[in-house]
């Protein structure tokens, strides 16, 4: 008898089974799949707002929308724009109507690479290990790290009995973080990391460097990070802007522009 009602309770307990397999876990299956579809068209209707803040480029507004990307300078009145739709980035300075266009593939920040601040430094990606991630302002990132890496340039300094000695300056370590989780396409992300003169690992998210002497500088720190509806951003070029033929042109102030106009 005892063997007989164990039985049964075996066989009840594996009919339950079948009905969760058979019943429950479709619905669930086709549940999950509804929540991603929506998050992802969600996604898709909403552009990404970065507050970021760097050593050499002062305050940035980023927009980062799945086929376009803009910047806002806000201490310089610059704006730049670039496009996947018909591969064209667009530069402008609102106060003084200059206008800057070249195309997405070819585009090299002249003026970044000029004021970069870690003059000499190899950004060559292959130098960064991954490490892990981490969460800043509210984001999933990728950690990459550069241990030990010192500046190509060797300076020679003559010694009080005119010995040569090397002075090496460079930095102990750099580490970025990369925008995890979301897809943005290669050449958006890539934009956004010339702009910063940072090597191309994903959308940049925060660049440090510790200094020789122990210091702490940052590239890019994102301070905030938001989202809006994407027909809310104008990734459009403006109107009636005076076209320039570099973007270090966009930099200068009105004297300066007044004097090149008189030369030429």
């Amino acid at each position: 008898m005892l063997n007989r009602q164990v039985q049964l309770r075996e066989n009840d307990m594996k009919r339950n089974l079948s009905f969760t397999i058979h019943r429950v876990l479709p619905g669930l299956l086709v549940f999950l799949l509804l929540n991603c579809s929506q998050q992802a068209r969600a996604a898709k209707g909403q552009c990404l707002v970065l507050e970021q803040n760097g050593k050499s480029f002062g305050s940035y507004q980023v927009f980062v929308a799945p086929t376009a990307v803009k910047l806002i300078n806000k201490g310089k009145n610059i704006v730049s724009i670039a496009r996947l739709k018909d591969s064209k980035v667009f530069m402008y300075n609102t106060e003084l109507k200059l206008i800057y266009e070249t195309d997405l593939k070819n585009w090299k920040p002249q003026l970044a690479q000029r004021l970069v601040f870690l003059a000499g430094e190899s950004m060559d990606p292959k130098a960064f290990r991954f490490k892990g991630r981490d969460e800043i302002a509210g984001l999933k990132t990728k950690k990459f790290v550069a241990e030990e890496v010192l500046a190509d340039t060797t300076m020679m300094l003559k010694g009080s009995r005119n010995k040569a000695r090397p002075l090496t300056v460079g930095i102990r370590n750099k580490t970025l973080w990369t925008l995890d989780g979301e897809e943005i396409p290669e050449p958006l992300t890539s934009y956004l990391s010339k702009v910063y003169a940072l090597p191309s690992l994903g959308l940049p998210i925060r660049f440090s460097a510790v200094m020789e002497n122990k210091r702490t500088a940052y590239m890019c720190d994102t301070q905030k990070a938001s989202r809006v509806p994407l027909s809310s951003v104008d990734f459009s070029a403006p109107k009636g802007y005076k076209r320039v033929k570099s973007d270090g042109a966009l930099y200068l102030d009105n004297t300066s522009h007044q004097l090149l106009e008189f030369m030429h």
